[in-house]
């Protein structure tokens, strides 16, 4: 739920149209930036440059009300009440699906299901419940029932929103999917890069490791010849030196 008590601070810029929304978030746990952006496109906020600090840790959830709050005075601009209820709860499900499901899949999964919003409405419970499994399935997200149950709610929630909204946060999710589908490529792409040079330092550890039993083993197999050269060398320097006169 959201906090009772809004330990966190915002500073919101409202930018010309055109120029997206940016978050940037300090102290912030809980609340992705792309949640915060996702959330704000529900509530019908675009074009705005918002930051999110707080002098210690804390979820962030409560930033969010502050959000549309400063966005209603800056602009004059009344939010309805259902995308500000909407938003906030599509913020709370995300973050408790990231728990789950980690933060890029958990935003992945409510933003493919936002830009389906075109033809959820005309799809019964079962067979919307079966579409959101194979979203998942399509992104390799495994789902339980009872998170099926949630975006399914979630989903019911946003019909709700009048149709021009629904219309405009259809062309914007479709964007951001492929934002969020790229990023987990590349995510994958590094932590596959992050395997192969952890065992490229194993093998050289391994074979720094051969490297010296085998050099050690040498030095002891010859050990005594090293003695019996140094012997003679000394020997050798011994013999020839004047004898002190006394």
């Amino acid at each position: 739920v959201i906090g009772s008590v809004a330990c966190s601070c915002i500073y919101l810029r409202v930018l010309p149209e055109g120029s997206g929304c940016t978050v940037e978030r300090h102290n912030i746990s809980w609340c992705t930036e792309e949640m915060y952006r996702s959330a704000l496109r529900t509530a019908g906020i675009e074009d705005v440059a918002v930051v999110i600090t707080a002098p210690f840790e804390v979820s962030g959830t409560a930033a969010l009300t502050g959000i549309l709050k400063a966005y209603e005075d800056m602009t004059g601009t009344q939010i309805p009440e259902d995308a500000k209820a909407v938003s906030v709860r599509e913020l709370l499900l995300t973050g408790e699906l990231a728990e789950q499901l980690g933060s890029f899949d958990a935003s992945l999964m409510v933003e493919s299901l936002k830009g389906a919003l075109e033809y959820t409405s005309s799809l019964s419970d079962a067979a919307l419940s079966e579409r959101i499994r194979e979203v998942a399935e399509e992104y390799h997200i495994h789902l339980n029932d009872s998170q099926v149950r949630q975006l399914l709610t979630l989903c019911r929630q946003l019909e709700k929103l009048d149709d021009l909204q629904l219309e405009e946060k259809v062309k914007e999710v479709k964007q951001t999917v492929e934002q969020l589908q790229d990023m987990k490529q590349k995510a994958a792409e590094l932590q596959e890069k992050a395997k192969g040079w952890r065992a490229r330092l194993e093998e050289m550890g391994r074979d720094a490791k051969a490297a010296y039993e085998k050099v050690s083993d040498w030095m002891e197999r010859n050990s005594g010849k090293f003695e019996r050269l140094w012997g003679a060398v000394r020997a050798f320097f011994t013999e020839d030196e004047p004898a002190q006169e006394s």
